[in-house]
């Protein structure tokens, strides 16, 4: 929806210059100004805000992630006043969050930590954490990172462990996960080094970095078989059908 714009001067390139800031929000049809807030720094820190925001017209709320802080600011859309600041993502790579992503009265934040967090879009309540997946020595943070690219469909959530910057050889062990939203919980995972997957008409498609393919997820094709005895039956006598559903799936070819 743009019919409101909001605009912000937050500087990412000297931290000197992210000890406040200026948002506007702007008429998206007529181009008026609706407000204007300046937010600034109280607990001495030198700002940076990054990795992105996301809002949700039907809540009237956006949010933003701040880096030294580690945490989410959530505000409203039509006024502009601050709502929730979420609790302090705990470990040292959680700095590094990219991409939030607001769907089902959820807000959902990934990191360089390996985690995924979901808040309440209401309260910013951290409703359940999942993961970080441990790498051992294959990675150098000791876990599988995340950098965004989190993407919410049918109450489930598609996220892929990857590097912002990845060198070759790729480490090893990078996958694709759905998480149910509800719940936290993994639903499947498939093995590759995948980047901000799409969804749609029931299918995910992503590139897998590893080979440089396409791929398509989704439900397969299945094919039935059922037998039963051709000859009469006694009443009340026993039978037995057997049958066969065989996954025919291009995938499995």
């Amino acid at each position: 929806d743009y019919s409101r714009v909001i605009l912000h001067n937050h500087s990412r390139a000297n931290p000197l210059l992210c000890t406040g800031f200026t948002e506007v929000c702007v008429d998206g049809k007529e181009g008026k100004v609706l407000w204007t807030k300046t937010r600034t720094v109280t607990d001495g820190t030198l700002e940076e805000v990054s990795g992105g925001d996301d809002m949700s017209v039907e809540q009237d709320t956006y949010i933003y992630l701040r880096k030294e802080t580690k945490q989410v600011y959530a505000y409203r859309i039509s006024t502009g006043e601050q709502l929730w600041v979420s609790d302090v993502r705990e470990g040292l790579w959680n700095t590094f969050a990219r991409g939030p992503a607001i769907a089902y009265d959820k807000v959902i934040v990934n990191s360089y930590d390996g985690e995924v967090w979901a808040h309440d879009i209401a309260t910013g309540q951290v409703l359940w954490k999942w993961g970080p997946v441990k790498s051992g020595l294959v990675t150098p943070y000791g876990q599988y990172p995340f950098i965004g690219g989190i993407t919410i469909a049918d109450n489930k959530i598609v996220v892929c462990t990857n590097e912002h910057s990845g060198d070759s050889p790729l480490y090893q062990g990078e996958r694709m996960y759905v998480i149910d939203l509800d719940t936290g919980k993994t639903v499947w995972n498939m093995l590759g080094w995948y980047q901000i997957p799409a969804v749609g008409n029931g299918a995910i498609l992503a590139v897998n970095q590893y080979d440089g393919r396409i791929y398509a997820f989704g439900r397969g094709s299945s094919a039935t078989s059922v037998s039963a005895p051709d000859v009469d039956v006694t009443l009340g006598q026993g039978i037995t059908i057997k049958g066969t559903v065989i996954d025919i799936s291009a995938g499995t070819k």
